[in-house]
């Protein structure tokens, strides 16, 4: 849908107009999709996306449930610099409040003024 939106040059970015619902994250890109929020996290989180091994990975393989809960996995480059890790507190303190839903799908909300519609 997005390719559909860019060539037929609707003018402000798709992103303005749509907003993920997350499910299980099977469809939604990590670091470039704007599922939060924040907006895109490689964007908002320069620094933590530059150490990210796993630049292009969709939202369900930087975790897994463990007895019910959603545990996020990461692997960085190098370790964090005490400069660092107050930037990468706040990264993760936006992602507990993050909810991914297990055996549910993720799809796009079009958002146009106070009436929402869903696609899948």
């Amino acid at each position: 849908m997005k390719e559909v939106w860019a060539s037929e040059g609707w003018g402000r970015s798709f992103e303005d107009g749509f907003e993920w619902d997350v499910g299980e994250g099977r469809a939604i890109l990590f670091w470039e999709d704007s599922w939060l929020s924040c907006g895109a996290l490689k964007s908002v989180f320069l620094i933590i996306f530059s150490l990210s091994v796993t630049k292009g990975a969709k939202v369900t393989e930087l975790g897994n449930w463990i007895d019910g809960v959603w545990v996020w996995h990461f692997e960085w480059r190098r370790p964090f610099f005490e400069w660092e890790k107050p930037l990468v507190e706040q990264f993760f303190q936006l992602l507990q409040g993050t909810k991914l839903e297990s055996g549910k799908a993720d799809c796009w909300i079009w958002k146009a003024e106070g009436v929402s519609y869903f696609y899948s």
